[in-house]
This record gives C-alpha cells, sequence and structure tokens, in this order.
C-alpha cells in the first residue's frame, strides 16, 4: 500500500466499517450493478420486469454487502501491514 493509499484509507475507516459497507459497496456498487442488469434484461425482455425486478435488487445488494465485507478485511489488511512496515523502518 502506498503512503497516499494508506492516507485515504485511515480517513474511509475512520467512518466506520458499516458506514463503509453500506455507503459504497451495497448503495453505490450494488444499485450500479442492479439498475445496469435490471436495464440489461428489461430490454430483452420487458414482460418480465416483476421476475427482473425480484431476481436483481437482493441479488446484487447482497452482493455489495459482501464486496463491500471482503473490499474492507482485505484494505484493513494491507493498511496494518503498512503501518507495520513503516514503524519497523522508521525505528
Amino acid at each position: 500500500m502506498t503512503p497516499v493509499r494508506a492516507a485515504k484509507w485511515a480517513e474511509t475507516r475512520s467512518q466506520g466499517q458499516w458506514s463503509f459497507v453500506w455507503r459504497i459497496s451495497v448503495l453505490q456498487w450494488g444499485l450500479i450493478m442492479c439498475g445496469t442488469f435490471i436495464g440489461m434484461q428489461t430490454a430483452q425482455h420487458p414482460s418480465r420486469i416483476l421476475f427482473i425486478l425480484a431476481l436483481n435488487v437482493p441479488l446484487w445488494l447482497c452482493s455489495g454487502f459482501l464486496v463491500g465485507i471482503l473490499t474492507w478485511l482485505l484494505s484493513e489488511r494491507s493498511y496494518k501491514r503498512h503501518l507495520a512496515e513503516n514503524a519497523t523502518g522508521m525505528g
């Protein structure tokens, strides 16, 4: 992790894990994916809109949640490794 990326992550993590998961992953990534797939599938099968919504809304919101958790965990691991490397390199 670069120092710039570490500084950005420190700011992000100060807002909390659940804020990150909901705002960034579920509401941004999940809704973008949901809208994209609903649009593509509805264009091909407009008469199946209710089925398309029932399938895609929970699928992409849950996927966004999982992506958020995994992103948080991997970023935390990288950030802590960065801090440990810099702490030992300075002393």
